[in-house]
């Protein structure tokens, strides 16, 4: 994918309740009004037609400068709209109060905050807020004793906040560290990949119980856990660790308020791993979840929409309910392209594969083929490498069934570049790539259907190994199989 504009992909990136702010400027200014809105309205940025439109409007302004105006508008807005709430308006309350020697009330509101920001691990903001109270100290003065003894009990408590800070960044870090390589993959390929996955779960962090009186420290934790469960396979195990971050979440309600789109994100594994034990009726429920969550927390744009519809579309795909997905499809299509540019890439490729999937096992090819190329064209190197595989192998089968022996030909020939230039395969890839190889030189049907029938044996035993089976979540290749051959041995 090109790269997008900057001023472009900011204004995609604001939620309606941040658009509203941004628009509310004065009237002298509304051709970057004008020039917000359309930027707003176009699915790719085009500068030319942007142009010609604000001319058509009467706006004469010049464009670079309007562009560089508006920019810094919207983080001016949103700047003062992070300010207008919460703890970091508290300590510019207080500073504010500070300057201007209204000592007693600037006393009253540092304590209130310092326990706020003690009970929910704000620990930066702790160190800042109490920094205020040893200069107001100073300030109120007082005998030298109990000035010495207030100082040390401030100092006492900082430093403590500190110890929290620096090992909540050291959990942090640790999980900013391997979430690459997870989010890579997904999941080990081979014995060297379970080697390194099993080395960060030797990781000391991950060993102790330090993280336990520490709810934003145990957070992270857990997550580095739950990595590792899902990245070897063990649904079991990752399973529970979603759970446990879920109920973590309710416990602590701050962490609702700091993270929502993580608990979205938590929401939708969640209902990944009850859709792969085949809990239907608790995907339902955690379907409910996320819209709840979604009007009480008034959350729109890409991260919901992407949570919603994926789950749908695997809760769709499992119980064969065709009619429902059906339904909502040209809202599907219509909310991919609003969201198209700020969907991170490896959501809107698996969103994409799930889309394809449901249309081919609904013998909808052609909507499957479109869904397809559009992930090959979007996709990004290292994004997502297994679904972009078997992107290539789904056209390859669709070209076939149709019979379009050419483009099936030249599909193939892609897909075996594109695997021969890959690190690592899968074994079912290596054996699938055997196959596309071997394919041009069957010429009857009675030799194709027994070259079908080998690859069905050969792929069954393949995924007994539940690291290789894990691509059937994506596409069932082992039913399309079946079908197949059943029509190549009519």
């Amino acid at each position: 994918m090109s790269r997008q504009d900057a001023l472009f992909l900011l204004i995609k990136s604001l939620s309606p309740g941040e658009k509203a702010l941004v628009r509310q400027i004065e009237q002298k200014e509304a051709g970057y009004l004008a020039l917000f809105d359309l930027i707003g309205r176009q699915a790719e940025f085009d500068e030319r037609k942007l142009k010609k439109k604000l001319q058509s409007l009467g706006h004469e302004i010049n464009f670079a400068y309007a562009k560089n105006y508006l920019s810094k508008h919207i983080l001016r807005t949103l700047r003062e709209a992070r300010n207008g709430a919460g703890v970091e308006r508290t300590v510019l309350e207080i500073q504010i109060l500070m300057e201007r020697k209204v000592f007693s009330l600037a006393g009253k509101m540092l304590l209130k905050a310092r326990e706020t920001a003690w009970e929910e691990e704000r620990w930066s903001h702790f160190l800042e807020l109490t920094q205020i109270e040893l200069r107001l100290h100073m300030q109120e003065g007082g005998d030298v004793d109990s000035s010495i003894a207030r100082i040390q009990a401030i100092n006492a408590q900082r430093s403590i906040a500190r110890a929290k800070l620096n090992n909540l960044g050291e959990y942090e870090d640790l999980y900013a560290l391997y979430r690459p390589i997870v989010k890579r993959k997904q999941i080990a390929r081979n014995e060297r990949d379970l080697e390194l996955v099993q080395d960060f779960g030797r990781h000391p962090l991950l060993l102790q119980d330090a993280a336990a009186d520490s709810a934003r420290a145990l957070r992270m934790q857990l997550y580095c856990r739950v990595l590792i469960h899902l990245y070897q396979g063990d649904f079991v195990q990752a399973h529970q660790g979603i759970a446990g971050v879920l109920a973590h979440f309710q416990r602590h309600a701050f962490l609702l308020d700091d993270f929502p789109e993580d608990y979205l994100n938590d929401l939708l594994r969640h209902g990944g791993m009850q859709l792969h034990f085949g809990q239907i009726e608790a995907v339902q429920e955690t379907l409910q979840q996320i819209r709840a969550f979604q009007r009480e927390r008034n959350i729109h744009g890409a991260e919901l929409f992407d949570k919603y519809y994926r789950l749908l579309i695997g809760m769709c795909i499992q119980t064969k309910d065709a009619t429902r997905l059906l339904s909502e499809w040209a809202q599907l299509r219509e909310g991919l392209d609003t969201h198209r540019v700020t969907l991170p890439p490896a959501s809107r490729i698996t969103l994409m594969a799930l889309m394809a999937r449901f249309q081919f096992e609904q013998g909808n090819l052609g909507e499957a083929r479109i869904v397809l190329e559009e992930i090959l064209a979007d996709a990004e190197t290292g994004v997502r490498e297994d679904v972009v595989s078997l992107a290539r192998l789904m056209l390859v089968f669709i070209y076939s069934e149709k019979k379009d022996h050419e483009l099936a030909e030249a599909a193939s020939r892609a897909a075996r570049k594109y695997l021969a230039r890959r690190e690592q395969l899968f074994a079912f890839e290596r054996r699938i790539l055997h196959f596309f190889e071997h394919f041009a030189d069957v010429a009857d049907s009675a030799k194709e259907l027994g070259a079908y029938q080998k690859l069905k044996s050969d792929l069954t035993e393949i995924f007994k190994d539940k690291l290789e089976a894990n691509v059937l979540s994506i596409f069932d290749i082992m039913a399309w199989l079946e079908r197949r051959i059943a029509q190549l041995g009519k």
